[in-house]
């Protein structure tokens, strides 16, 4: 078995991913830094993971949010990628809310 060589990374890489439930199911969100070896695919280590249930898709945004701001206090200057589910209700919700949960601008 060989052990994959990681270079350390100036610049820390996360991907968070969002699946919005509608109000009786729950909604997921996970962020997962991602580490690149030298040689072979990226390896992705889950560093956070929730479930909602009963929050306003609003308030949904809100903690999203928060929760990728709040990053850059641990994290300086981090890349931080969101990936929405825009099946059923995410299709809805993500369309005009990615620029409120997240911009470039407010991460870095």
């Amino acid at each position: 078995m060989t052990v994959p060589l990681f270079l350390p990374r100036p610049v820390p890489e996360f991907l968070a991913g969002l699946d919005l439930g509608q109000s009786q199911d729950f909604t997921a969100f996970v962020i997962a830094e991602v580490r690149r070896p030298v040689v072979g695919p990226p390896h992705l280590d889950v560093r956070h993971l929730e479930r909602l249930r009963g929050v306003r898709y609003p308030d949904v945004v809100r903690h999203v949010k928060d929760r990728l701001v709040t990053m850059t206090s641990v994290f300086p200057r981090p890349t931080v990628r969101l990936a929405i589910d825009r099946t059923g209700v995410g299709r809805t919700v993500g369309r005009g809310k990615t620029d409120v949960i997240v911009t470039r601008r407010s991460l870095t």
